[in-house]
């Protein structure tokens, strides 16, 4: 969480009081730590300083919170004071646009409700006859004796799940080249995250072209998900169907750039976070 404290008029010329953590190191505070291991990192923070731990990397002022209570109130109970900090949003706009994951304020809230009866009980509940049939299937090509690579086998799994319940699409003859360009997208979006300072995407640099190759490719899939849906609509019991029905209080449905944005957002949610947890 990042947040910069506000400072009264009264209080101003007084030296400001942080909670305990690393001192880091001039001029880079504790980025060069954190970007050589995160979770080592947040983990060595929590043991020696405790569950509130400040600490600076270039251009901000950062706090950790550990305790599922402070969370809770900085995600639910006092949401409204708090925003999504721009140090990491900044680096993924390309990818996640305008999406539930980085919107603010009313807009973020006009798109959840718009997007809530998508993710009813009943609805997610019906996915699990598909999950476990594609699981059974996957696990079905494994043969004893073989040496596998797990974190690549769920990443493909996930992906073929979250093909099938997002877009009623079952991809895998394509799946190896959205994989390939999910990595390249994720491991510069890592990347990213580690620098002190932000290089533009249109500038140039090896980096950057790979991630606008993936963007690229994601978007030529969605674009051709949504033309296909156009063409021949309906509920076929997948998330796209329900999103393709809702509408605002105006009666307006949501915008092909509004549903590719939220399309990607759970694409990517879907896939790489859970074959992280599986793996």
């Amino acid at each position: 969480m990042n947040a910069a404290p506000a400072v009264s008029g009264q209080d101003k010329g007084r030296p400001r009081h942080h909670p305990p953590g690393p001192r880091g190191r001039f001029p880079l505070g504790s980025l060069p730590d954190f970007a050589s291991d995160v979770l080592g990192f947040f983990t060595r923070c929590v043991r020696e300083h405790g569950d509130f731990v400040y600490f600076r990397i270039p251009g901000y002022e950062t706090f950790l919170i550990n305790r599922p209570k402070d969370i809770e109130q900085v995600l639910l109970t006092q949401r409204t004071n708090f925003i999504k900090h721009r140090f990491f949003w900044r680096h993924v706009t390309a990818i996640f646009g305008n999406g539930l994951l980085t919107s603010e304020g009313e807009f973020w809230l006009k798109q959840r409700r718009l997007a809530a009866p998508a993710f009813h009980p009943d609805r997610i509940a019906a996915y699990g006859e598909i999950m476990t049939r594609l699981a059974e299937r996957f696990v079905g090509r494994w043969r004893d004796g073989e040496i596998r690579d797990v974190h690549q086998d769920t990443m493909r799994l996930t992906m073929e799940i979250v093909s099938k319940t997002l877009f009623d699409v079952e991809i895998e003859e394509d799946v190896d080249e959205i994989s390939r360009s999910f990595d390249l997208i994720i491991r510069e979006i890592a990347h990213r995250f580690r620098r002190p300072f932000r290089i533009p995407d249109a500038i140039p640099t090896p980096g950057n072209l790979r991630y606008r190759r993936g963007v690229a490719l994601l978007d030529k899939l969605v674009r051709s998900i949504l033309r296909e849906r156009r063409s021949r609509p309906g509920d076929r019991g997948d998330l796209l169907s329900m999103l393709l029905e809702v509408r605002d209080e105006d009666g307006q449905p949501m915008s092909d750039k509004q549903l590719r944005d939220e399309l990607i957002t759970l694409f990517l949610a879907g896939h790489e976070t859970t074959a992280i947890t599986l793996s």
